[in-house]
């Protein structure tokens, strides 16, 4: 992650580009679903309302730590000597227990852990740690006589273990809960047997037993009721469900480039819509916990891939299989907007929807900008001054809010799955090659943790390739492609100060607004001055490309060999994704890779001014 405030600000530009590039699409719409209100702000109030905005909320009972939140990495010694790290439990489900000698809340609950938890738990791999706050061996080995415990007790000398989950002079007890991956999951101050037993319940399903329901921000437990036939697998109800919606898809996350793939490869299943807008995937819980999975609605036309990402409409959200049943309502023209998970345990989930909420803002944006936009409509330069202005607050938002609270996040998350969404969130056109410090410490993280996976395996190898294949300054190779007219055209061959070849497809609908609202205007400013465009299309069907080509208004040069993926093209240039650009000079050397909508405008800009 970039400590820079430059490649802070890199990634702040494409993420707001991406967020102004949907939301300018439906300017004019009328929709919009029912959501919670948000009070007018004006621009220069914006970044003060969302200013204290959190990725995850204050602890009511003292904590520095919070539920969610990795455990903090440290050493300890047990009283028979014994050193330790606490990641060397990592795999396993741990309790760990603030006590003292002269504590008699902690001697009344010391025997309860022992007979409940630990005795319980021990051999099904549950670890319980004692931690004696600051007190000396003969004291700690006092408190084990008296409570005639049998779990393992470390010492604190003087709280430095403690002081990293609350302040040095708060009060013992406290009891903090962590799962196999090392994620805090609930905590206790305090002996109270509602909320011990609450915890018992989570240290239950921790250890492959059925939990109470509970809410991985505020841990109040309700015992589940019993019946004969309890729902598994996903339990969905949808409102203000369109006619033209009978189905619900589930897909299939198989890398984290699939995490915003519409195609209808990634689904595994799908299910109907009842009239009242009730659906259910009973074999959910059945499949691989390795994976993200994807809720996708679509319409009956299409095969269920289809996806989303506007300001008023969204038709997605992503699940982890936490082997529980999982309970969600959303409205279903914006489903990642509304969504609520209701009756739902664990906590992945729970700490999936709060990453989501961090977007929040740019909805907020799009409900008090919509009016203005309207208004100024048909004045050209009152509307630019209205983005400007807008363009600026949200650019001071996410470099002074939201940035920073993903990287503080990204530097001790340890599960994939759920670092992948949120560098894919900052990220999300996958533009590496101007990232790769960001990256680097991410899977830093990783290799210190030891964490094996699929996507991180996925992730090395990408930016293994972005800092190695086709580099800023190596020569971009040579291809001779056919042009729509039955002609062919060679890269070398094109004489201009600057080239820009860009990688499209009629399908692609990021690459048709880039098209129109970019390439196109940039053409037409300085194709006098040597800048030229080279759109290299990878579709199969011919007269998708032309008509695409003609609707755009790409008057540009352009070729394709219409034999899309397996055009050797996309091999050449490693194209894994939709668009993709590559700026070269009058020698061809690569300048500067995958540049897109404002980036690519002051690049073309600048680099021209000086030649």
């Amino acid at each position: 992650m970039p400590t820079t405030t430059s490649n802070s600000s890199h990634l702040a530009q494409k993420s707001l580009c991406i967020f102004l590039l949907t939301f300018c699409a439906l300017w004019f719409t009328s929709c919009s679903p029912k959501t919670t209100k948000i009070p007018d702000l004006k621009a220069d109030e914006l970044p003060v309302a969302v200013a204290q905005k959190k990725l995850y909320t204050e602890d009511p009972k003292g904590y520095k730590v919070q539920i969610g939140a990795m455990v903090p990495d440290f050493k300890f010694t047990l009283t028979d000597g014994t050193e330790m790290n606490i990641r060397d439990l990592r795999g396993k489900p741990v309790m760990l227990q603030f006590t003292a000698s002269w504590c008699g809340v902690c001697i009344k609950e010391m025997p309860h852990i022992e007979k409940e938890i630990w005795q319980a738990y021990k051999d099904k791999g549950m670890q319980v740690i004692g931690i004696d706050r600051d007190e000396p061996l003969e004291k700690a080995q006092f408190l084990i006589d008296k409570t005639n415990i049998t779990y393992p007790l470390a010492l604190d000398p003087g709280a430095e273990i403690f002081g990293l989950f609350a302040d040095k002079k708060a009060g013992v007890t406290r009891n903090v809960i962590i799962d196999q991956q090392g994620r805090i999951v609930f905590l206790t101050r305090l002996f109270n047997q509602a909320e011990f037993d609450n915890m018992k319940g989570v240290i239950g399903y921790l250890n492959g037993e059925e939990a109470p329901i509970y809410n991985a921000s505020t841990p109040q437990a309700v015992t589940p009721t019993k019946n004969s036939n309890p729902p598994t697998g996903i339990i969905g109800k949808l409102t203000n469900v369109d006619a033209q919606y009978n189905n619900i898809y589930l897909l299939k996350i198989n890398t984290p480039g699939d995490y915003f793939n519409g195609s209808s490869a990634l689904v595994i299943d799908s299910a109907a819509i009842d009239k009242d807008g009730h659906f259910q995937f009973p074999k959910f819980n059945d499949l691989d916990t390795t994976y993200v999975y994807r809720l996708n609605l679509a319409p009956n036309a299409r095969k269920g891939g289809q996806m989303i990402r506007n300001y008023q409409s969204n038709n997605y959200v992503f699940l982890i299989n936490e082997k529980h049943p999982i309970h969600i309502k959303a409205d279903a023209r914006a489903i990642s907007r509304t969504y609520e998970l209701g009756k739902t345990k664990g906590t992945q989930n729970h700490l999936l929807k709060e990453i989501n909420q961090i977007e929040d803002v740019f909805y907020m944006v799009g409900d008090t900008l919509q009016p203005q936009l309207k208004a100024a409509k048909d004045q050209p330069e009152k509307l630019k001054a209205i983005k400007q202005n807008y363009l600026t607050r949200m650019m001071q938002y996410m470099d002074t809010v939201m940035l920073p609270n993903y990287q503080q996040r990204l530097e001790i998350e340890t599960d994939p799955r759920i670092a992948s969404i949120m560098m894919k969130n900052i990220d999300y056109d996958m533009d590496m090659e101007n990232d790769l410090p960001y990256y680097d410490k991410v899977m830093t993280n990783f290799v210190v943790n030891e964490v094996q996976h699929p996507y991180v395996d996925w992730w090395k190898k990408e930016i293994h390739d972005a800092a190695t294949f086709l580099p800023v300054g190596s020569k971009a190779p040579n291809f001779t492609l056919p042009t729509p007219n039955g002609g062919a055209l060679s890269l070398y061959d094109t004489k201009a100060k600057l080239i820009l070849i860009d990688f499209w497809a009629s399908w692609c609908g990021p690459c048709r607004k880039e098209n129109r609202k970019t390439v196109a205007p940039l053409y037409e400013k300085y194709k006098e001055q040597g800048f030229e465009v080279i759109g290299v299309s990878t579709d199969t069907e011919k007269e998708s490309w032309l008509q695409a080509i003609e609707k755009d208004k790409a008057v540009w040069p352009q070729v394709g060999d219409l034999m899309g993926d397996q055009s050797p093209i996309r091999t050449e240039y490693l194209i894994k994704a939709l668009p993709s650009t590559f700026l070269v000079d009058e020698n061809f050397k690569v300048l500067a890779k995958n540049k897109k909508g404002m980036d690519l405008e002051k690049f073309v800009e600048a680099y021209l001014k000086n030649k």
